[in-house]
């Protein structure tokens, strides 16, 4: 089970899982990118601890009909709040500091 600052979350290898709300009395886990992934496609958020902009996060984005989009996409929603197509970097990939909120 991991562990974050406002979820207990358990995560299966097949990237199937359940997020319960509530309070959490360990202290604050990190995660591998791959686990942050999997919650991200699940509908959260994640951002890495060495970000220094404030409410800084990644999400996944699922087009609907109406979107120019067609397929699955990471977006970042940086300080400024002006959404953005996001690609991970080889440091954001093998870093262990991804924290995931909802």
């Amino acid at each position: 089970m991991i562990t974050q600052e406002e979820h207990s979350v358990q995560v299966t290898g097949t990237g199937e899982g359940y997020i319960e709300p509530g309070p959490v009395t360990s202290p604050r886990r990190f995660l591998d990118f791959s686990a942050a992934l999997q919650l991200i496609k699940m509908g959260m958020r994640a951002a890495r601890t060495g970000w220094n902009g404030k409410d800084m996060h990644i999400a996944a984005q699922w087009p609907d009909e109406k979107s120019m989009m067609r397929r699955p996409y990471l977006y970042m929603s940086p300080a400024n709040g002006e959404l953005v197509p996001w690609v991970a970097s080889q440091a954001d990939l093998f870093a262990n500091d991804w924290e995931c909120f909802p």
